[in-house]
């Protein structure tokens, strides 16, 4: 593979290209995004995208120069859409593919729709080893099919119940595809622990959210037994050693923290058996509906002796953290994060982001506002 280095890129280079069915609401244009880190498989960023072509009249599209040992994200787009990296996965619609090449006289065919293009592809290679990996790549779709088939089933129903109805079927929603999820999670486990190559590995792992797994299902200590020799499973092994630090964490107790208004606090001095930290900023949506949704929600369930949710501000600027608390009338204990003591700790790249700790083992697991049951 070194040798690859010496010779341009167009004269040695695997081939993806295909044939899809096309839609007028859908742009004819479709993007190869070059997944490196873990984040990568699910980000709505441009960053990563390698290349772009029309796809035909008859649905052809053909993509060359592209490197062997890495995973690729195929994307379509809306007609309406001017950003190539976005992710939809509502239920009726998941634009995106993922596929590999294992060596430069690789070429894979891929068919499918631009509109259910995960669900719907399908891939023909022209090596065995090749056609191996991707077949790997098939195995981690079909764990997760009754995530995307539940959430096709709710897409149906929220788009012909009535407005009055909507809240309460899209709680409902919520909960039934965390839980469907968690419980694909473990079949999709137990079929990684059988796939040797890291970068398989990896991206198995990113669907099976292995940020939330325990011991139980998956130990932090045997992952971390796994080696990668490429930028994708590196990310994850990473990450894992972050988490592996931050996931028994009694000095967190103790660590001086400033609340919003000023004063020095710690968790210890917290008289609840456990706390749930809830990481915002004034500019995130999603954290500020969860205020006075599930965070609500959550906080009327259990009484303080048992539960103290804390806000975790990330504003730099604490005028605009203070005007958001404010307009959502936001009543829980607040803490800024000026330094981002807390958010580095955790390695937490994006919000909202909630971690429950147990004040008496310290043991620090993340969660969903929505699922939290405690004992």
């Amino acid at each position: 593979m070194v040798l690859l280095t010496f010779f341009s890129k167009s004269s040695f280079a695997a081939v993806i290209k295909g044939k899809l069915q096309t839609g007028s609401s859908w742009s004819h244009t479709i993007y190869l995004k070059e997944l490196q880190r873990y984040n990568d498989v699910f980000s709505g960023s441009n960053k990563g995208i390698i290349d772009s072509c029309s796809i035909g009249a008859d649905g052809s599209f053909i993509f060359k120069s592209v490197k062997p040992n890495i995973i690729y994200r195929l994307n379509t787009v809306p007609a309406f859409s001017n950003t190539p990296g976005m992710i939809i996965q509502n239920g009726k619609s998941d634009n995106y593919a993922f596929i590999t090449v294992s060596a430069i006289e690789d070429t894979i065919s891929v068919s499918g729709s631009v509109e259910r293009l995960f669900m719907s592809h399908n891939v023909i290679c022209n090596s065995l080893d090749c056609g191996k990996f991707n077949s790997q790549i098939a195995v981690v779709r079909e764990n997760k099919k009754p995530v995307y088939d539940t959430m096709a089933y709710f897409y149906d129903l929220f788009s012909q119940a009535d407005i009055q109805d909507k809240d309460s079927l899209r709680l409902k929603a919520v909960t039934t595809i965390q839980q469907v999820n968690a419980s694909t999670n473990k079949t999709l486990v137990n079929y990684i622990k059988t796939v040797e190559d890291g970068q398989i590995m990896a991206l198995g792992l990113v669907f099976a959210n292995f940020e939330q797994l325990d011991d139980e299902a998956f130990s932090t200590e045997e992952l971390l037994n796994w080696k990668s020799d490429y930028s994708l499973g590196q990310s994850v092994l990473n990450r894992l050693a972050q988490l592996n630090m931050g996931r028994t964490d009694t000095a967190i107790l103790e660590k001086n923290l400033s609340t919003i208004s000023g004063k020095e606090i710690n968790l210890k001095s917290i008289e609840s058996d456990y706390l749930l930290l809830d990481f915002w900023a004034s500019w995130c949506i999603p954290c500020r509906q969860a205020i006075n949704g599930s965070l609500k929600r959550l906080a009327e369930k259990y009484p303080k002796e048992k539960l103290t949710i804390i806000g975790i501000n990330e504003d730099e600027n604490i005028n605009q953290a203070l005007a958001a608390i404010k307009a959502d009338k936001n009543d829980m204990l607040q803490i800024h994060d000026a330094d981002e003591y807390l958010k580095k700790r955790f390695a937490i790249s994006s919000f909202p982001h909630y971690l429950l700790i147990n004040r008496l083992s310290g043991k620090v697991s993340i969660v969903y506002p929505e699922t939290v049951v405690l004992p």
